[in-house]
């Protein structure tokens, strides 16, 4: 009787905790939000509508209240651009770009409405005729496993389509998964020109791991001189954790040296932002 007792009372604290953790995910959740301009209602339905998976991404991956906020905010947000940038093509004529834009539209729309089956179908629809926001956003679904069943070789696909159109993003994203063996055969030679172009094009991360490369002789010849040049670059561009290798290739460099990199550095930097 005693353990059975014990059991229910371990039972009850256990769903004290856990409407504890639900209360205190939503009160913080919601009120991000707000703060992002949302009305209270309806940040409030956001939450209920999508509490699962805001549960997983807090719980299981580690993303913070504001961040959580943040990612379902810029779904919402770029549902509601895509829906102007839609209306203005029709009137200007351009049905097919106009299609694309509104099928991604009511993607966000039922992404942030918790409707998976329907936030799947239309990225789809939205991809496949060329949208690059949507085959990012897609790609990247697939990658975690977001709403869909985690599939890289798919978000591989979906990350070369968008990388085709010049987009950093997707270009760094491909080289990781190049990197990494993930969804495409492993290939260090192809992940330091998919970071190469993704550098080229804006993104903030593909310094860094460019500099890593040529510190470590992995896809591109061992340069110290490349390597201080693209970790000089990742710094100054406000990659903090491209510091500590910066040190260390400082040390392997002679004042020339340095000065070399540094040069390379600004004519990447005056040739590109």
């Amino acid at each position: 009787m005693e353990i059975f007792l014990f059991i229910i009372l371990i039972i009850v604290g256990l769903m004290l905790h856990t409407k504890f953790r639900a209360d205190k995910s939503k009160r913080e959740i919601v009120s991000e939000l707000v703060k992002l301009g949302h009305s209270y209602e309806y940040a409030e339905a956001i939450f209920w509508e999508n509490m699962k998976e805001m549960h997983d991404m807090e719980l299981k991956e580690g993303i913070s209240f504001k961040e959580i906020a943040r990612h379902f905010n810029e779904h919402r947000l770029a549902s509601l651009s895509a829906s102007a940038d839609a209306e203005a093509d029709t009137q200007k004529g351009n049905v097919a770009h106009a299609d694309a834009l509104s099928a991604y539209q009511k993607a966000g729309d039922a992404y942030v409405a918790g409707n998976n089956k329907e936030a799947v179908k239309w990225y789809r629809l939205a991809a496949d005729q060329g949208n690059l926001d949507a085959q990012i956003e897609l790609g990247v679904m697939y990658y975690h496993g977001d709403r869909v069943s985690q599939d890289h070789a798919e978000a591989a696909k979906l990350y070369r389509l968008a990388a085709d159109q010049g987009d950093g993003a997707a270009q760094f994203n491909l080289g990781l998964l190049y990197a990494n063996g993930e969804g495409v055969p492993q290939d260090d030679v192809e992940a330091a020109k998919w970071y190469r172009l993704a550098a080229d094009h804006g993104d903030e991360y593909a310094p860094k791991n460019l500099g890593i490369m040529y510190k470590e002789g992995t896809g591109v010849p061992k340069d110290d001189v490349m390597a201080y040049m693209w970790l000089n670059l990742a710094a100054a561009l406000g990659d903090k954790s491209a510091k500590p290798d910066k040190k260390i290739i400082e040390k392997r460099l002679t004042k020339q040296q340095i000065t070399e990199g540094q040069r390379l550095s600004r004519e990447w930097f005056n040739e590109h932002r």
